[in-house]
């Protein structure tokens, strides 16, 4: 057992005993990591205002048996605008649960890291919700290698059957056009600027997503089959998305 630094964002605290707390973080180089803060709920305590969720910060970690152990903790950025507004909160909160559910202790990643600190920026910077949102579910896809199959149907093969559009599924990952539709009975109609603006989101750069204009029905298209292509590739339904359609986006 030693020491290792990194850097990393917070992602989830649990309160443990009196005075402790049980932080998870995301690591570029280690993925997720749970280790204690040992006297953190204390007024006195060295990491006051340093290990909130969604802060970055730089570690110095001891290794230990069971749970590894904060030795020092050096904010880099805390993201603060996100906490003083409810649908940023809310929208932050959905990319650290995306991350949660496809990320493992010990697996390091830094471009996913990198991805993570980006959608966190884009939203402490005032960037759109939706659109960051969308960006991220797209940029996510593609980092993991599930993004889905757009350019010809994923049944037959025929590319110039969607050529204005098809049916997005799910199950198999991508488009089916009208006559294979059939086959996935949860398919969801893409209309072709649909399918534009998710190749626009999943290679731009948060800073550039802003000049993207979409219809109501276009929005409607993205918020649905983004998120249920995600879930379907992690086998389960995500907590954030229904607070999200409900009170924010």
């Amino acid at each position: 057992m030693g020491l290792y630094k990194t850097s990393a964002i917070v992602m989830k605290r649990n309160d443990l005993g009196e005075s402790d707390r049980i932080v998870t973080f995301f690591s570029p180089g280690r993925g997720k990591i749970r280790a204690t803060a040992k006297g953190v709920r204390k007024l006195t305590s060295r990491f006051s205002g340093k290990l909130e969720t969604f802060s970055c910060v730089n570690l110095l970690v001891a290794e230990g048996r069971n749970l590894d152990v904060i030795s020092q903790a050096e904010l880099r950025r805390s993201f603060s605008h996100i906490r003083e507004d409810l649908a940023r909160i809310a929208a932050a909160s959905y990319l650290l649960e995306l991350i949660y559910n496809f990320t493992e202790e010990g697996g390091g990643d830094g471009g996913l890291y990198r991805l993570l600190f980006g959608g966190l920026a884009h939203l402490d910077e005032g960037g759109e919700i939706f659109l960051g949102l969308r960006s991220f579910e797209a940029k996510l896809s593609l980092h993991l290698g599930y993004f889905p199959a757009l350019h010809r149907c994923a049944s037959c093969l025929e590319s110039r059957r969607i050529s204005g559009g098809g049916y997005f599924s799910p199950a198999l990952g991508g488009l089916l056009c009208a006559k294979c539709a059939s086959r996935d009975d949860r398919s969801l109609f893409l209309g072709r600027a649909s399918l534009e603006a998710i190749h626009f989101l999943a290679k731009t750069p948060f800073s550039r997503i802003g000049r993207l204009r979409l219809g109501l029905v276009e929005e409607d298209q993205l918020r649905n089959s983004l998120r249920i292509h995600l879930e379907s590739r992690m086998e389960k339904r995500m907590m954030g998305p229904d607070f999200l359609e409900s009170h924010v986006c």
